[in-house]
């Protein structure tokens, strides 16, 4: 047993220089800083806040309710207090308070060294005077405890109710461009509808005003618009279209939320503005006109939307949860574009709002230094099913685009068409006619009308002939796709050798600088020259074999354009295993098994490279998705095929990570793409090598798909089908 013979109580203690934990590095920059304060001053009331720089001072006034001495004593300086606990609502508008963590007052010691603060309550007789010397806290030795605040009291004598603070011994620099940027700062963190609730000005100039007529612009200039609303029930969306329904939201649609490895974040509303441009900015393009008769006569400049005011941001009970938003792509879009630039939406191109809550997203909040946010798995959960209302709208434009197609080319036709059957009834009305213009006339003028026919007929003609020249650059710009992900591939895998045999000869000059030839060379030493020898030798065919499968496929590729794909004898084992023994060294890295099809010597004739192509970006794939399966110590990639009267069959899986259920029906599509931002880039489909294998299945009458089972660790399994009345089998 053991006995104790004495019993203290000791407490904790904070050295002064941890005032720099809440103040300096807790806030990230002095506009977070100044907006802390402003944010207090909406939370007292306050209808105007004035931010004010003459003499090096910062002043900040406002009309809000001021405190008495009590207050300034039982909450003022209580750091972290239960106050915004026991008050959540504002006592005017009843709106969320936006401080939180009861440390908001520290900002003071971010801006400068010192401060004073003259605070008049509503309804009071005395003005309360607190001055702030946050150097105190420096001094060696001292506690936050040994810190003294001196307090004047006065009569509020022509005092009006409200609080004024004035900074000074400032720890920035305040020139003209930097107060220009906090007007900016502080528009962008207040969403539009609480603009209603303060009136904030810098020196003079009243904040917001542009950013509110700036997010009018958008929604009235935006040709496409998404808005959804998330709540347990899933998620509603519904997307407005300047050219459908006169830009009013068409019928809604409900769909499950998806939110990936985080849990549901709570109601929350989103609305993405998009603003995608023709190619290469054509004035001809349909959305470029309309931008040209839209911005006639508004002040909106498009191209300095893209770089500066772009972006998703994320609103928390009315206050922008800063940095996310403008150039913060935290949703990673550019990411997800640059794999597919033509099908996939970036930053850039949209104007995003998102707005959550306290009450019904309370896991969604600010991290301790208020400069990013916590990555709980509702922040998590939130992320994803933005995502998700983002593909939404993705899917919407790739159909609006097809549309647009078609449109295009059957409106070239209907027009010839029409003239042409204009051209030969006016011949008919002519010959009906010939006693009244006479014959001589009327000769004439049909022969003309004929010759204008013909003349039509051959144009109509000819641009049938390009048409189809159009069609088979497209097909071998699909071709030539597949040798730029090949490539792409290539480099990826070359990268590690290359580096390996640079610091190998690195390594054999120092050894052979070192060495003295006229002494007898260590064993050692000798072994591990041949070692770096192997080594290059090693290095070496890796790179060469990769660079030989790509000089094949281009060499293919050239023989395809030339030929205009001519059709030949292909024996598709012998073509499967030259593509598989391309990527030999990558099959051994991550020790795949190749099951090759039990019928080696089926023989069929097609245009060689097709299947190439076909094969060559099924195999990237499976190598793609063995490679992130940590857990498979067997990989296989098998393919088997088949003939019968209706064609080509061939079974092409692997065993690796899987696919998605919710993707399997789209990652065929062109330009459809996984998502980047989140674990989902585990899965298949995430470049454009899918949709290249359907584009050129389809030249086939043929068609390609996915079949069961789906989801993480089941593999992945195509069957690709080749019509007899494209393919014929040879042998």
């Amino acid at each position: 047993m053991q006995i104790f013979l004495d019993q203290i109580l000791v407490k904790f203690k904070i050295a002064g220089r941890g005032i720099d934990y809440f103040g300096k590095e807790a806030i990230g920059d002095d506009y977070t800083a100044l907006f802390e304060l402003v944010k207090n001053a909406r939370d007292a009331c306050a209808k105007h806040v004035d931010i004010i720089f003459e003499n090096n001072q910062i002043i900040i006034e406002d009309d809000g309710d001021g405190m008495t001495e009590a207050d300034i004593e039982n909450n003022w300086f209580v750091l972290a207090t239960d106050s915004r606990l026991k008050r959540t609502k504002t006592n005017c508008h009843g709106k969320q308070v936006w401080g939180e963590k009861g440390i908001g007052r520290i900002a003071l010691q971010k801006l400068g060294d010192k401060a004073v603060m003259k605070t008049l309550a509503k309804g009071g007789s005395q003005t309360v005077i607190v001055h702030h010397d946050w150097q105190k806290f420096n001094k060696e030795g001292v506690t936050f405890d040994d810190v003294d605040f001196p307090i004047e009291v006065r009569s509020k004598g022509k005092d009006t109710k409200g609080t004024t603070l004035e900074i000074s011994n400032l720890n920035s620099r305040w020139p003209t461009t930097r107060r220009a940027e906090l007007q900016t700062e502080l528009g962008m963190m207040i969403s539009a509808e609480d603009f209603n609730d303060i009136k904030i000005t810098v020196d003079g100039t009243i904040v917001g005003l542009e950013t509110r007529e700036f997010r009018k612009k958008v929604s009235q200039i935006a040709p496409y618009k998404i808005s959804a609303s998330i709540s347990s029930n899933g998620v509603t969306t519904k997307i407005a279209d300047v050219w459908k329904n006169q830009g009013n939201w068409q019928p809604g649609k409900t769909m499950d939320g998806d939110y990936g490895d985080g849990t549901y974040p709570g109601k929350m509303r989103v609305e993405f503005y998009f603003f995608p441009r023709g190619a290469a900015k054509q004035e001809t393009a349909k959305v470029e006109k309309y931008y040209k008769q839209k911005l006639k006569n508004a002040s909106f400049d498009l191209n300095n939307f893209s770089k500066e005011n772009s972006g998703v941001y994320l609103f928390r009970d009315g206050v922008w949860a800063r940095p996310l938003g403008g150039q913060d792509d935290w949703l990673g879009m550019e990411a997800r574009r640059v794999q597919n630039p033509t099908g996939n939406i970036g930053r850039t191109q949209v104007f995003g709002v998102v707005n959550v809550t306290k009450k019904n997203n309370p896991d969604i909040k600010p991290s301790s230094h208020r400069e990013s946010m916590q990555k709980s798995k509702e922040f998590i959960g939130m992320k994803k099913v933005l995502i998700q209302i983002l593909k939404v709208l993705e899917a919407y434009w790739r159909e609006v685009k097809a549309e647009d197609k078609k449109e295009t080319l059957s409106g070239y036709k209907d027009r010839g068409e029409k003239t042409e059957k204009q051209l030969k009834d006016a011949i008919k009305i002519i010959k009906a006619n010939e006693k009244t213009l006479g014959k001589t006339t009327a000769g004439s003028v049909t022969r003309m009308l004929k010759d204008a026919t013909e003349g039509f007929e051959e144009t109509k003609q000819e641009y049938e002939d390009r048409l189809g020249e159009v069609e088979r650059i497209d097909d071998h710009i699909k071709k030539v796709a597949s040798l730029g992900i090949m490539t792409s591939y290539m480099a990826h895998e070359i990268a590690n050798p290359l580096e390996q045999s640079i610091k190998i000869i690195k390594n054999a000059r120092k050894m052979m600088d070192e060495t003295d030839f006229d002494e007898k060379i260590p064993k050692a030493q000798v072994e591990e020259g041949w070692e770096m020898v192997e080594g290059l030798e090693k290095n070496a065919a890796t790179m060469s074999k990769f660079t030989e499968m790509v000089n094949k496929l281009n060499k293919h590729i050239a023989t395809s354009v030339s030929k205009k794909g001519r059709a030949r004898d292909v024996n598709i084992f012998d073509l499967w295993e030259k593509v598989s023994e391309g990527f030999s060294s990558i099959k051994e890295k991550y020790q795949i098994s190749i099951i090759d099809p039990s019928n080696t010597k089926l023989t069929v004739r097609m245009d060689p490279i097709d299947l190439e192509c076909i094969f060559a970006n099924l195999y990237l794939n499976s190598i793609e998705s063995l490679a992130l399966d940590k857990k498979n110590s067997k990989k296989t990639v098998s393919v088997e095929t088949k003939w019968d009267s209706s064609g080509l069959t061939i079974d092409f899986k692997d065993n690796g990570i899987g696919i998605l259920a919710e993707e399997k029906d789209n990652i065929f599509e062109d330009f459809v793409t996984g998502d980047t931002s989140s674990d989902d880039d585990d899965y298949h489909g995430q470049g454009i090598g899918l949709s290249i294998c359907n584009a050129l299945i389809e030249r086939y009458n043929g068609s390609i798909k996915a079949v069961p089972p789906y989801g993480e660790g089941a593999g992945a399994r195509f069957i690709l089908h080749f019509s007899s009345d494209k393919v014929s089998k040879v042998a």
